[in-house]
């Protein structure tokens, strides 16, 4: 027995309504591709050096939309013929909107790592001469990310955006190490100029008359480098360097040296070696019997009590240390 295939034709209403959907359909699906082709298109293809550019040429070359199907008399036919070019075109639209996000994903990612690479650039003799160690890390991947931006050799945006990203990081990080190497360095300038100006006031009144010039005309420059490193602190809460601290320190351990030398010549041992015994006491803030300070200055230096005493007296009268006796009875 033949079983005989009944097929039921559409009405004409049904036929035009339905037609007129998937060609509406069609319609709008071909406005919203060409739509997003004209806005990638004057987006990226006017900047021919951004990473992106290449990108979004390539895509369009290699993805174009799916052509239209050919018009054939037989309603049913078009009707398929339709259900087909609107599945292509709503594939091909998916493709390009990812395709999109992808893209200023990437593009975003690019200009961030531009704007760090400038920075980098402009400071970069700055961090040599201050910190090699990170200034030689630092080029390394510099040099990565110039090449990666250069010739990108990632087809898929999304994985250029996560390259370019991962080289941001790695440059944010070691920006992070040599800031706080940087933070360290100006407090320690800073400690070492208080040193300084404190050594001076100890042996400004045991110098030689012709060595006195010489103490003080120092003493002014450590007040200069102090003042520079100050403003060195503020100008790096902006994000600033200042070339000048190595050249800064070194002058500062300088005077540190030529003090302490003139603190050898000038002042008996005797006098560097109460000085040393009080730079240790005065560390503490316990309070102590005069008797107690004479007693443990004597034993500690190995000078009599009575000239320890003669001593002091001169210091404090010279105004090169400060003590304080409160009286009980």
């Amino acid at each position: 027995m033949r079983l005989k295939v009944v097929t039921r034709e559409k009405s004409l209403d049904s036929l035009l309504s339905e037609l007129s959907k998937k060609a509406n359909e069609v319609s709008e699906l071909k406005k919203r591709i060409e739509s997003i082709i004209n806005l990638l298109t004057e987006r990226y293809s006017k900047n021919e050096k951004s990473v992106v550019s290449n990108l979004f040429n390539n895509f369009i070359k290699s993805h174009t939309p799916p052509p239209p199907p050919a018009i054939q008399s037989a309603s049913l036919s078009l009707e398929r013929n339709l259900d087909e070019y609107s599945s292509k075109l709503k594939n091909y639209l998916d493709l390009i909107t990812r395709y999109a996000k992808g893209l200023e994903e990437c593009l975003e990612a690019e200009n961030n790592l531009k704007r760090l690479l400038s920075r980098i650039e402009e400071n970069l003799p700055t961090i040599e001469k201050i910190d090699p160690s990170i200034y030689s890390s630092i080029v390394k991947i510099r040099n990565k990310a110039l090449k990666t931006l250069q010739n990108p050799s990632v087809p898929d945006p999304y994985a250029l955006a996560d390259e370019l990203k991962k080289h941001t990081r790695e440059l944010k990080c070691l920006l992070h190490r040599f800031d706080q190497n940087y933070k360290k360095k100006l407090s320690e300038i800073v400690e070492m100029c208080d040193a300084a100006l404190k050594l001076y006031y100890q042996i400004k009144p045991l110098v030689a008359f012709d060595k006195a010039e010489i103490a003080r005309e120092n003493f002014e420059k450590i007040k200069i480098i102090k003042s520079k490193v100050i403003k060195a602190v503020s100008d790096f809460t902006q994000g600033k360097y200042s070339e000048e601290v190595p050249e800064l320190e070194n002058e500062v351990k300088r005077i540190i040296e030529l003090y302490e030398k003139i603190l050898g010549e000038e002042s008996s041992k005797d006098y560097a070696k109460v000085f040393s015994v009080l730079s240790l006491m005065s560390k503490s803030s316990r309070t102590i019997p005069f008797h107690a300070l004479i007693d443990e200055i004597s034993r500690s230096t190995g000078i009599p009590q009575d000239k320890v005493i003669k001593m002091l007296v001169y210091l404090s009268r010279k105004h090169a240390v400060k003590i304080r006796v409160k009286i009980e009875v």
